[in-house]
């Protein structure tokens, strides 16, 4: 008999301590930003003290928002798009979708009509196109209207999984390596070329180009294939490679490009290479070692866009290694590829112009 009374004692001092658990969370407000919620309806959730956003006529958008970034749906994304390409920001195609592209022309509309660049739709972006004064790129920077790619090779650690060479080869190749280093200066490649690499996207910008960079990070893991796939996605223009050199022969020296041996662009691929080239090394002083055309680079096979790749200089040169990672020899390198880039497109649309 004491043996069932302590049984109901406990099983009642259970269920009241369930129900003081149960009270304490009646109120969602003091939920914790750590409690758990379920998969199936954790995105809807709107968290205490903010407003979930319902699209509406323009003129209204402002007032309604309480939280100071804007979950924006498919059909903002396209009147963004659209308003973004009518300013003269925005030379992609209207997909609805947030991608590179239109975050890179956002940037830029907001950098040119002072607000905070952010990249996103937020209250501010919002607020500006609802006032209606909005200052349009007629600025006719040199490169509007077009976007660049640009892929500093390499990342901090590689990854040596395999992926197919080319689509449907059975050739297979390590997806990416973390590349050479200076043999003087211990400088890994991957360092060089993504500091030029983010000059370049800093100059490219500047003049008005939309700018697809793969990584602005080491600390990536994005195979070869992954970043020609960038390039197709965006609709590139142009897609740039950035590379450096290394080779057992220390007196081997100078910059040269590399060319895909199949691409839907080809003339324009030998064409902006040579361009490149020629002004990388008048502004560097490099060695022009001239076009090499390649077919088992993953990067060039998986790309439908004009690309090519520059391999700017010998790590295992001691002068090139020293200049490679000295910053005022990588201004240099950076000025020289953008003037390759807009001589290229100035030449291009003058034939055109012509045509």
């Amino acid at each position: 008999m004491k043996k069932t009374i302590a049984v109901i004692a406990s099983i009642v001092l259970i269920l009241l301590s369930g129900c003081s658990r149960i009270s304490t969370v009646k109120d969602p407000s003091s939920l914790s930003s750590s409690s758990v919620v379920s998969p199936e309806v954790s995105e809807s959730i709107t968290p205490p003290g903010s407003s979930t956003f319902e699209p509406s006529e323009p003129s209204d958008i402002s007032s309604q928002i309480s939280s100071s970034v804007l979950p924006v749906s498919d059909p903002e994304i396209t009147s963004l798009q659209n308003l973004l390409k009518e300013l003269g920001y925005f030379s992609g195609e209207i997909t609805g979708l947030m991608d590179d592209a239109t975050v890179s022309a956002l940037e830029h509309f907001q950098k040119n009509n002072g607000i905070d660049v952010t990249g996103r739709y937020d209250k501010d972006t919002i607020d500006l196109i609802n006032s209606g004064k909005l200052i349009p790129n007629e600025e006719k920077l040199p490169l509007s209207g077009l976007i660049i790619g640009i892929d500093p090779g390499h990342q901090r650690h590689g990854n040596s999984d395999l992926e197919p060479v080319a689509p449907g080869s059975d050739v297979m190749k390590k997806k990416v390596s973390s590349g050479t280093q200076g043999k003087w200066t211990r400088t890994p490649e991957w360092e060089v070329n993504l500091k030029v690499g983010l000059r370049l996207k800093e100059l490219l910008e500047n003049a008005g180009a939309t700018v697809i960079i793969t990584h602005d990070s080491p600390d990536v893991d994005i195979s070869n294939v992954e970043r020609a796939q960038m390039f197709n996605d965006n609709n590139t223009d142009y897609a740039l490679r950035l590379h450096c050199n290394g080779n057992a022969d220390e007196t081997q020296h100078g910059a040269f490009m590399l060319i895909p041996k199949n691409n839907p662009f080809y003339e324009d691929c030998v064409r902006a290479a040579e361009i490149l080239l020629e002004e990388y090394c008048t502004s560097t002083g490099a060695y022009n070692r001239g076009l090499t055309y390649r077919s088992d680079q993953s990067g060039f096979n998986w790309c439908d866009r004009m690309i090519i790749n520059i391999e700017m200089g010998y790590m295992s040169n001691e002068e090139e290694d020293h200049n490679l990672s000295d910053p005022d020899y990588q201004e240099k390198m950076a000025q020289g590829l953008f003037k390759g880039i807009l001589r290229y497109f100035n030449e291009y649309r003058k034939d055109q112009t012509e045509e």
